[in-house]
């Protein structure tokens, strides 16, 4: 478990149940501190799930049951890690779901961040018109703090639910080479 404060807790979960034999455990998980929620355990509010074997198509088809009525997640962040080619790059995509769009099958923002791009054709229809960063008219991967490679967070869909502190800034910006940089270290 990663403890960020006492207002928010995040890291590995057990599981999360959305129906009476729907059941994931997702590979990451935020949800605000039992000091401001009251709760003995809270609902998740962001769920992250990383696939390295797992398919594409499996992460993005669990952003309906993640965000769906039984839940309390308000933000799915799914990361897709595709192999090494024989050239020694990589393609990475993330995709980000919120509760707020509508359909919940349509990602927010869809970006590729490797040093190779993904293969859209073989992409979900509703990823493919989103797609931006490497190879999609992004500039490479290859710095921190490049606009084309910030996932923003919105702070108020950790805090769902409990007051959000006071102070903290609207967004939780994910820089996405430090992540590239955490996967193929």
């Amino acid at each position: 478990m990663i403890v960020t404060d006492d207002t928010l807790i995040g890291g590995i979960s057990s599981h999360v149940t959305f129906g009476a034999n729907d059941v994931f455990e997702p590979d990451i998980e935020y949800h605000p501190g039992l000091r401001f929620s009251g709760a003995r355990e809270p609902s998740p509010t962001v769920i992250f799930e990383v696939g390295w074997a797992e398919a594409l198509t499996s992460l993005h088809n669990m952003a309906p049951m993640y965000l769906g009525p039984n839940t309390s997640v308000q933000l799915y962040v799914a990361i897709k890690i595709y192999k090494v080619k024989p050239d020694e790059t990589f393609a990475l995509l993330a995709l980000l779901y919120s509760r707020a769009n509508v359909p919940l099958t349509t990602p927010l923002m869809a970006i590729s961040f490797g040093t190779a791009a993904v293969m859209a054709e073989r992409l979900p229809l509703a990823i493919r018109p989103l797609l931006t960063g490497v190879g999609f008219g992004g500039p490479p991967c290859d710095q921190a703090g490049l606009a084309a490679y910030q996932l923003p967070l919105p702070l108020a869909s950790f805090y769902h639910g409990v007051p959000m502190p006071p102070g903290l800034p609207a967004y939780l910006n994910l820089d996405l080479f430090h992540l590239q940089g955490r996967i193929f270290c």
